[in-house]
């Protein structure tokens, strides 16, 4: 597995947890780091030639770079899986650039969790990885994006309850004077 957190982004936790998961599980993890520019992860794989690639983002900003990963793969016949994680990222979103001007026909998979991306690489790797890929294949071109959900706030119940006004503390006695001041005041 070749691993990185994409370009722009400085969150490397979650990689390395998957890179922790991975090796302790048999993987060769070639670890890139974050803020990993494209160009360096095409010219990993181009060297150890990888049974997957990972790709890890925290920010929404920078999600958009996986977009672009599976664009580049798409146009260039790349025959590579494609495993995406990260909390700026969801299946919707994963979906809809493997499936974006044509599906891409290597996988470009959702991982919520380290141990489904453990799970994914190791149908990936099995006998079973035709299976695994023509029902991936199948559900994709299947899958609609769900519409963004709109919430009608005019049926919401009405609240009877009015803001709370934070009591005034009472003054009482006088003012705290310091040492210094009661010294002066004795003076006078």
């Amino acid at each position: 597995l070749v691993l990185g957190t994409v370009y722009g982004d400085v969150h490397d936790i979650g990689k390395n947890l998957v890179k922790t998961i991975f090796q302790n599980n048999g993987y060769t993890v070639y670890d890139l780091g974050k803020q990993v520019p494209l160009q360096k992860f095409l010219e990993k794989i181009d060297e150890v030639k990888p049974d997957a690639i990972g790709l890890s983002a925290l920010l929404v900003s920078t999600s958009k770079q996986m977009q672009y990963f599976v664009e580049h793969a798409r146009k260039t016949n790349m025959n590579i899986p494609i495993l995406c994680g990260g909390a700026a990222i969801n299946s919707n979103y994963i979906n809809r650039i493997a499936k974006e001007d044509g599906i891409y026909q290597s996988g470009v998979f959702y991982c919520n969790t380290m141990f489904e991306g453990l799970k994914t690489m190791d149908s990936l790797v099995s006998n079973e990885k035709s299976k695994f890929l023509t029902q991936w294949k199948e559900k994709i071109e299947n899958w609609k994006e769900r519409p963004a959900t709109i919430i009608d706030t005019s049926n919401l119940p009405k609240s009877n309850i009015t803001p709370v006004i934070p009591p005034i503390p009472p003054i009482v006695g006088e003012p705290i004077r310091l040492k210094s001041e009661q010294i002066k005041m004795n003076e006078v």
